[in-house]
């Protein structure tokens, strides 16, 4: 029975979309995937790394297959995962799978060939995950970042409009904290 099975799992990815479509693909390589001994530990996580809800007994704690970061259920995705000749269903975080669309988005557009050396802002996602952001050095393509996640290479457009103000990341939240305007206490007044 494990045999007729696992034929019919190979089938099955075979006739999955590839990829090369509008759509990126579900099915994940085995490289993609972190190990379980380095997942980030549920026991002392209290809320989900995505939303920062609080895990609660309707809100269970799932490890994200591809970073290890504790996130809820809704904050996940079901892929498709070909580890060893045989189908597994994988969770997948939602900043996970929007680096894997920004990446499917590269590789139809064929941009990777266009990216240049550039000077990095030294903001690491995850010690585990070895995500870095570069941005790039000329005018005109002062809008681009380029996205490493272990190795792989995706480019990221930002927002035209220009912060004049430095981001702070020192509180418990994954988003910066509000700007202080410059007339911020006589306003408050």
């Amino acid at each position: 029975m494990a045999m007729a099975m696992s034929s019919y799992n190979h089938i099955f990815v075979e006739n999955m979309v590839d990829g090369e479509g509008d759509k990126p693909s579900r099915i994940l390589r085995q490289d993609q995937l972190l190990m379980p001994h380095l997942y980030q530990p549920t026991k002392g996580c209290h809320a989900c790394h995505e939303c920062t809800k609080a895990f609660t007994t309707f809100r269970r704690k799932h490890n994200c297959q591809m970073c290890g970061y504790v996130v809820c259920k809704n904050c996940t995705l079901a892929h498709v995962a070909e580890v060893s000749k045989d189908v597994l269903d994988v969770k997948v975080c939602l900043s996970c799978v929007a680096h894997l669309e920004a990446e499917h988005r590269l590789r139809r557009t064929g941009t990777s060939s266009s990216l240049r050396s550039s000077t990095e802002l030294h903001r690491r996602h995850s010690s585990r995950s070895n995500m870095s952001v570069h941005s790039e050095d000329d005018v005109g393509e002062a809008n681009l970042f380029q996205l490493s996640l272990r190795g792989k290479d995706a480019m990221i457009r930002r927002p035209s409009s220009s912060m004049e103000y430095a981001l702070d990341y020192s509180w418990k939240h994954k988003w910066p904290k509000p700007p202080t305007l410059p007339l911020e206490a006589d306003r408050l007044v």
